[in-house]
Formats: structure tokens, sequence, C-alpha cells
């Protein structure tokens, strides 16, 4: 039979040393990789929020037929820039200031007006 020897434990030493060096630029990458992940995220919610589309509450029954009091929305910031309202759109444009808060209106369009932003209407 073959004879047993003992193992040198400078080697089994340097082996583990390894294997903890290399568990920690494991976990070293999986943390950088998380970050990276989370702040790719953030950006791309703050993209969305700020230039694609923004959630409103309804608040008033001006359009209670369409629209109820307290109803969600969503608003799309970015297909007015490339075509103009249609009539019986429903376009939503910021309001002026009141008691520190930042209103904005929800309208339908009536007739064939071009809305442009903050809520001054041109007819064409």
């Amino acid at each position: 039979m073959g004879r047993r020897t003992k193992k040198n434990p400078e080697v089994t030493l340097g082996r583990r040393q390894r294997r903890r060096k290399e568990q920690r630029r494991k976990n070293v990458r999986e943390i950088i990789s998380t970050i990276l992940y989370l702040a790719i995220l953030c950006a791309a919610v703050y993209f969305i929020l700020h230039y694609v589309g923004q959630r409103t509450v309804v608040r008033g029954d001006s359009m209670d037929t369409t629209l109820s009091d307290g109803q969600n929305l969503i608003m799309d910031k970015l297909s007015y820039h490339f075509r103009d309202p249609e009539r019986y759109d429903i376009v939503i444009f910021p309001g002026p200031e009141e008691y520190g808060e930042h209103p904005y209106y929800i309208k339908r369009t009536a007739d064939d007006t071009r809305v442009a932003p903050y809520g001054f209407d041109k007819k064409r």
C-alpha cells in the first residue's frame, strides 16, 4: 500500500491564502457590479421622470365625464415634441405657483390649437 505523507503546512497555508484572496476579489467585483447597476438604475429613473413621463393626480371635477377626482395619470412629455396635439386630446401643462405648489392643469383640446410649453396657447 501507498505511504501517506504529511502535507506541508506552508503549502496548505498558501492555498488557503490564495483562495481567500480570490474570494475577496470575487466579492469586490460583485459589490462594484451591484453599485454600478444601482447607479444606472437611478440614472434611468431620473431620465424617465424628467424627460419622458411623470405621475400626477387629478384634483377637481372639471373633467368629470372623462377623469374623476383622485385619479392617477401618467404624463407623456415626449409626444408633443414630435407632433402637435389633435382635437380632443387631453393635455397637461404647468400652471402658476399657488401657495408654494406648482399645479398642473388638465384640459381637453376643443379645436385645432397648438399648445406651446408652459400653457401658452397659440392658434395656427
